[in-house]
């Protein structure tokens, strides 16, 4: 019985999904993997935690009317339980941590994670609402030089990926001393940084008005506005903010403090990207208790959002841990960075082409020819020496398997045919330069197959 097309449900994807054909995941891939290389090379460990939490855990951090709170996919369990997916990894690792330490857990603690997140807020380029975070921070240590690791493993990140990126750096006691010093009521501090963060979204105006909301004078905005445009790199950047009216405010200098530490273990590190410092960034999350940076393209017609970010987050631990001690949340300070492979890979798409990049991951392409049990152990031998190997069962001629091959820039064929069969042997083409080559059809001829195949692999940086 033959279904009425009209019945059929209409096969779409949801919105702010995506499917990742092989061409793009193998490069998704190959950038978790050297994002996952280079967060081992500094001392980091796995961890994986649940996608699901109870929704009260994943709001602690936030009042009820926080915009995050909005985008926190919220769902209720046949237990009626109220539950949401994680909208990011950050504070997933800070509750496992804090149940840790009540087993009595070791600090300093650096792990990293690579796991799917989901938020339901405004779509764009580079931003998904399912999407795969890369995350890497330290708990246990206040010292600024753990900030500036945070720094020079993304950079070392992008720079094997080939770009060249910039570094956007504040600390939220400079912007919160700013805000002081202008006569800002404490209690409306978050909700002023919120409204710096929106600086490039709603523009010099639309901060101004939100600002003059919280009820604060025209002249008060003003200076404001003053100390939060300046900018300059590095040494440059710090006099800048050294040399301002400022300098009597003690939360201001603790800040300026804490960025001359970082700038210099940054120094000590070696890192290679230029760091400007921003006053007027905030990033809107309100976990943020110090530093707070984002890394940017240099050529920010690859992507002008950013496509790593990280900060200091001082009391997340301490708040699961002691939620009504304040004196005391402050005891387990972390720090962290984070890329998004979205955004990455839409700007390695334009840097190296969208196109480009391999089809498939096999390495070789075994066509059987009426040889089908000499095919099979063929292929268990190369695949027992790690080598990727596929076998074209479809029964068609050897023309079609060379045009798939070339196709899908498979390196070698590998042919049993009569001739081949009659003498013990089996051919190896090189896709790549036509050369064509025998080897005896044993596990001897298998580990000359593998050795070749893996020289291949290693000449093209696979």
């Amino acid at each position: 019985m033959t279904s009425d097309p009209a019945s059929l449900p209409e096969l779409r994807l949801l919105k702010g999904t995506t499917d990742q054909p092989p061409q793009r995941q193998i490069r998704r891939q190959a950038v978790i993997a050297t994002i996952r290389e280079v967060f081992e090379t500094f001392g980091f460990d796995p961890l994986e935690t649940p996608i699901l939490a109870h929704f009260d855990q994943l709001a602690l951090k936030y009042g009820v009317d926080d915009p995050i709170l909005e985008e926190i996919f919220h769902v209720t369990d046949r237990g009626r339980r109220e539950l949401g997916l994680r909208y990011d990894l950050t504070v997933p690792f800070c509750r496992f941590v804090g149940m840790a330490l009540r087993g009595q857990f070791s600090l300093p603690f650096k792990r990293y994670e690579i796991g799917k997140v989901f938020r339901d807020g405004p779509i764009r380029e580079g931003r998904l609402r399912e999407f795969t975070q890369c995350d890497a921070d330290i708990v246990g240590s206040a010292d600024p030089a753990a900030d500036a690791e945070c720094l020079a493993m993304a950079d070392l990140v992008f720079q094997r990926l080939g770009l060249e990126t910039e570094i956007e750096l504040n600390n939220r006691k400079i912007l919160w001393g700013i805000l002081e010093e202008a006569g800002l009521d404490g209690a409306k501090r978050d909700a002023a940084t919120t409204a710096v963060d929106k600086w490039d979204k709603i523009g010099v105006e639309g901060v101004r008005k939100e600002l003059a909301d919280l009820g604060l004078s025209d002249s008060a905005i003003e200076r404001i506005f003053a100390h939060l445009a300046t900018g300059a790199r590095g040494e440059e950047g710090l006099k800048e903010l050294e040399d301002t009216d400022l300098r009597g405010n003690a939360l201001f200098r603790t800040g300026l403090a804490e960025q001359r530490a970082i700038l210099e273990a940054a120094k000590g590190f070696g890192l290679s990207a230029p760091i400007r410092l921003v006053p007027r960034l905030a990033r809107g999350l309100g976990i943020y208790t110090g530093t707070i940076f984002e890394f940017f393209c240099r050529d920010r017609t690859l992507i002008d959002s950013s496509i790593g970010s990280g900060g200091r987050y001082d009391r997340i631990v301490g708040e699961f841990l002691h939620p009504g001690e304040p004196e005391r949340q402050g005891d387990y300070p972390c720090v962290g960075v984070s890329f998004g492979i979205e955004p990455l890979t839409v700007a390695l798409d334009k840097l190296r082409g969208a196109a480009a990049g391999a089809l498939t991951v096999t390495e070789a392409l075994i066509v059987p020819m009426g040889a089908r049990d000499e095919a099979l152990k063929l292929a268990g031998w190369l695949r027992r020496l790690g080598v990727r190997t596929d076998i074209d069962l479809s029964g068609g001629r050897l023309r079609k398997s060379l045009k798939r091959a070339n196709a899908m820039g498979i390196p070698f064929l590998l042919m049993l045919g009569e001739e081949e069969l009659a003498a013990g042997e089996v051919s190896l083409r090189d896709m790549t330069s036509g050369e064509q080559t025998r080897f005896p059809l044993t596990p001897d001829g298998a580990d000359q197959i593998a050795a070749r195949c893996q020289a291949a692999r290693n000449t093209r940086g696979v």
